[in-house]
Order: structure tokens, then C-alpha cells, then sequence
């Protein structure tokens, strides 16, 4: 950038932003906290003054509103008006609504960045001028890079991180919420894995093992307590997996909908199943929505995060992401370990879970093995295995199928969920009862003692419900 390049700013973003601060204080001001924007984020001196206010009015506990921040302002700095209250009005006028505040937000952070970052480059460069040994500013760079983001650090002493997580125990001790993370469907694989944490949590397993069917009732089962769920699907559409849904909480088999067998009661149930569901904070994004580029995802996510304050991100699968700015001669190992980094730096950034699908290696697939699957066989990078908090395996047997007496490509195969890394909780393997034509996964006795009853997770199978076999995910 030359020395008369325009500096990077938007005074309409600026406006929108103090005016949606005033119009919606008590959302917008601890979301703009949130991202650490503070008076200084803003270019323009009239918004800064303002956000400067607005904050001390915060610390005081007083009310927020054009009178009251206009009261401020005649009183700033002992009648040195900087701003006129005239320029108030001008800030709501140009903010009709604030229901585009986390835009507004955005847009000032990253203008806010860019100029920080000129800011250091140029003050690396006069340094590079007048230092003695280059290697010794290559090691300062960095840092002061990292500054721009964070600039204050950590903002938690030791003692009360500790005091928070003490805390946490006590009040489960107490029988309060426990200390966990997000509650799975399933008390067993809850109890064993203590819930989904922030960090990296891996489903892997081979094609047709249900690997995204596990993934989709762990969604909809967060979705439908009321929290916040982002799913990046690359694979299924979001057509498709809203449909499995519906059959799902409706308990009508897909095939019987698709060859037209469903009663009008079913049909019926299906509709009731898709009001449910249009209500669940839930959004899905395909490819087509430009998250199948790591920086694409990442910016999705990230407005997802500001605009439904989103508690858990899914995505299926981590081979599909491309990383277009490493160019295309990247092979796999390299891409997927930039993108395993990106994915746990945004998890730890927001403090929520990042629920992960992945493919095995190509040379597990070709043995043809009747093993089950291992850490090592996760495939692209080994920094998949590295950077994951949990790491659970989906798979199947054919011969529990056939000792058992069932027909292995229809109606319900004996499942297990194997929980192979685990940095707070156990390790092992659980059984389970996969419905296919429902896309559900069921808890099974272990051994499947269940299967002598003809019993599925308590439910008896119908053979009306065994009209046709499905493609499986």
C-alpha cells in the first residue's frame, strides 16, 4: 500500500454499527464487546466518542437510549462537545433496523484489521531498514501480528479459570447440570464420552456405515432442545437430510413414502414432524454455498456464530474441503493438515464443539479386512488424529448379522460406535440397532441380547415397513 492509498474504512459500516448500539443496546453492545470492538475500533472520530459513551454507560448500569446517550454527550468531557446531537439522529437515520447489527459489526472489525495491519507492516519494514540480524525480527513479526487479534491476551487469571471449572463441580456434585459438554442422544455414549466438548470431535467409518445418520440424530437432537446447530453438509443435501429427519421424528420409513405405500395417517404424522422441525435453530449450508473452500467454511461459520450465536458446528466430511490458497499442487496430507488446524483454531475461538466426518484410508478400504477400524486408519493426515479432542469409529459386521439370523442389507444392522481417543472420558465400543429405512440409530443391549425378541430399541418392526432398501449414506 503507498503512502496515498485511501486508508480502509466505511463510515456507512461505522453508523450502522452506533446505531444499532442505541436502537438494541442490550443485544448489540455485549456482541460487540464479544469481538473486543472498542472506541478505537472505529476510524471516524464522532463513533468513536459515541462507542466511548455508550460503554461507560454500560459500566454505570444506566438506561440506553437517544435522550439519555444525548444527555452523555452534552456532558462529555466537561462540555467539550466533540459530537453535536444532531449527528445521533443521522446515526439512527442511516440504521433503519438493527437486525443487520453483526454485518455492521463485521465489516468495522475487518476495516479495523486491515488498518492494523498496514500499521505494523510499515513499522516492520523502517525496523528492517536499521536491524542489525534479520532472523531476530522474523521472530518478533509474528507477535506483533498476533496482537492485532488479541491484543490484551488471555483476560482470565489462572485462579479464576480454576475457580470456574471448581465451580462447575461442585454445582453437579450438588446434582445441578453436570460439568460436560453438549448431552448426546444416548445415555451410554454420553456417560462414555462426557458429551461433545470444545475442540475436534471425529466420526470416521467407511462408506454406507452411517456415519452421517449418526451425525444427523446428534443434530437434530441438539436442535430440538433449543440449541443453536451449524451443519456444513458436502455430501447429502440439505434436501435430503431434512427429509430423513421428518421420517425420523415422524417414524414413517422413507421407501414407504417414496413408492407411495404411506397411509394418510402416516402422511399425516410427516407433516406434523415437518412443523417441528422448521422451528429447530438449525442451519445447513451445501456446497453450493460456497462452503466447500476451508476459507469459505470458515467465514459461513463465523457468521453463524455472530448472527444465531451458534453452540456447535457440524461438518460432513473433512476430505471433501478444498484449500484453494494453498494452490493446486498440495497433495491430501498437506491440505487436510492446514485445514484440521483452521477448524480447531475456530472451535477453540468460540468456545464450541466442532463435530467432524471423515473418511478411512484408501488401503483400509482395499484389504477387505473384517477388522475393526483404528486411529491409524483415518485418512489424509495424521494431524487428523493429532488435533482431535474425541475420535469415534462407525461400523458393522456381517457375521453378528447372520448369527443372528438377519437380513444384512435391509431393515436394522447390528452397529457399533467405538470411542478410540477420549481426553476426558473412556475409551470402547457401544452397541447399537441402526434403522435404516427411520435413519436411526437405537441403543442395543449388549450383544444384542435384544435381537432375540425381534425388538429394536424397543420397537417392533413391521414387515409392512420393509418395502424397499435405500441407498444408505
Amino acid at each position: 500500500m503507498t503512502e496515498d492509498a485511501p486508508v480502509p474504512f466505511s463510515a456507512e459500516a461505522e453508523m450502522g454499527a452506533v446505531g444499532s448500539m442505541i436502537l438494541d443496546p442490550l443485544r448489540v453492545i455485549p456482541l460487540a464487546q464479544r469481538l473486543r470492538i472498542g472506541p478505537d475500533t472505529f476510524y471516524v472520530a464522532s463513533h468513536s466518542v459515541i462507542v466511548e459513551i455508550l460503554y461507560d454507560m454500560v459500566s454505570m448500569g444506566a438506561y440506553i437510549d437517544i435522550l439519555t446517550v444525548g444527555e452523555k454527550l452534552d456532558q462529555w468531557k466537561k462540555g467539550e462537545r466533540i459530537v453535536e446531537r444532531a449527528y445521533l439522529d443521522q446515526c439512527l437515520d442511516g440504521t433503519p433496523t438493527s437486525a443487520h447489527a453483526e454485518y455492521y459489526l463485521d465489516l468495522v472489525r475487518q476495516h479495523f484489521i486491515k488498518r492494523q495491519t498496514i500499521r505494523v507492516a510499515r513499522q516492520v519494514a523502517v525496523d528492517a531498514q536499521c536491524i542489525e540480524r534479520g532472523d531476530a525480527l522474523l521472530r518478533d513479526v509474528p507477535a506483533r501480528f498476533a496482537e492485532i487479534i488479541d491484543p490484551a491476551g488471555p483476560t482470565d487469571s489462572n485462579r479464576s479459570v480454576l475457580e470456574g471449572s471448581i465451580a462447575a463441580w461442585r454445582a453437579a456434585k450438588a446434582g445441578e447440570k453436570p460439568a460436560v459438554g453438549l448431552q448426546l442422544p444416548w445415555d451410554r455414549l454420553m456417560t462414555m464420552s462426557c458429551g461433545l466438548e470444545p475442540g475436534i470431535t471425529i466420526i470416521a467409518g467407511r462408506p454406507s456405515q452411517g456415519k452421517t445418520t449418526l451425525e444427523d440424530n446428534i443434530s437434530m437432537y441438539m436442535a430440538e432442545e433449543g440449541i443453536p446447530v451449524a451443519r456444513v453438509s458436502l455430501d447429502a443435501s440439505r434436501k435430503e437430510l431434512l427429509e430423513r429427519a421428518a421420517c425420523r421424528k415422524s417414524g414413517v420409513s422413507l421407501p414407504k413414502l417414496k413408492f407411495g405405500h404411506a397411509s394418510d395417517a402416516e402422511l399425516s404424522r410427516i407433516e406434523d414432524a415437518k412443523e417441528l422441525i422448521a422451528e429447530y435453530p438449525m442451519w445447513i449450508a451445501e456446497q453450493v454455498d460456497g462452503v466447500g473452500d476451508i476459507r469459505g467454511l470458515s467465514t459461513w461459520v463465523r457468521m453463524q456464530k455472530l448472527k444465531h450465536d451458534i453452540q456447535m458446528v457440524t461438518i460432513d466430511y473433512v476430505q471433501q474441503i478444498e484449500a484453494s490458497e494453498m494452490g493446486w499442487r498440495a497433495d491430501e496430507n498437506s491440505r487436510l493438515t492446514m485445514i484440521s488446524r483452521r477448524l480447531k483454531a475456530l472451535s477453540l475461538e468460540f468456545h464450541i464443539p466442532v463435530l467432524l466426518l471423515s473418511q478411512l484410508s484408501r488401503e483400509f478400504e482395499k484389504t477387505n479386512t473384517k477388522r475393526s477400524p483404528r486411529l491409524s486408519d483415518l485418512r489424509g493426515s495424521g494431524s487428523l488424529e493429532q488435533d482431535a479432542h474425541k475420535i469415534m469409529f462407525v461400523y458393522k459386521d456381517e457375521d453378528v448379522a447372520a448369527e443372528l439370523g438377519m437380513d444384512y442389507q435391509k431393515h436394522k444392522r447390528p452397529t457399533w460406535v467405538d470411542i478410540q481417543k477420549n481426553k476426558d472420558g473412556e475409551t470402547g465400543a457401544m452397541e447399537f440397532w441402526f434403522m435404516t429405512s427411520y435413519f436411526r440409530f437405537d441403543p442395543a443391549d449388549p450383544d444384542f441380547e435384544d435381537a432375540r425378541d425381534g425388538i429394536a430399541g424397543g420397537k417392533p418392526i413391521e414387515a409392512d415397513d420393509m418395502l424397499a432398501e435405500e441407498v444408505l449414506i
